[in-house]
């Protein structure tokens, strides 16, 4: 089974709310297998995304054993959403709000 595969076949298991998205302050259910929400998923910058993908090891979040790479490029899409959340919340305040 490809990876893409597996990672397709981990989204319709019933995964009770218990795993939710990364991103900071979600906590929307979503499958083991992905990192985040597709809204939060969509902020991350594809360089990022490719990076995720690339380390990515189908069953990593059964055995909960991923690598330190792929821990760091989780990392890095926590961040890059949290810093397009700031910039979101920035861009709604009311003039001189900021």
């Amino acid at each position: 089974m490809s990876k893409a595969d597996y990672v397709r076949s981990q989204a319709g298991l019933g995964h009770n709310g218990k795993h939710t998205c990364h991103a900071d302050g979600c906590t929307k259910p979503i499958a083991p297998a992905y990192l985040m929400c597709p809204a939060h998923w969509r902020m991350v910058p594809a360089e990022i995304q490719r990076r995720i993908w690339l380390l990515y090891r189908p069953g990593q979040e059964v055995d909960k054993r991923p690598t330190g790479q792929y821990i760091t490029a989780m990392k890095d899409a926590i961040a890059a959403v949290a810093k397009a959340e700031g910039e979101q919340r920035q861009k709604s305040l009311p003039f001189g709000a900021r």
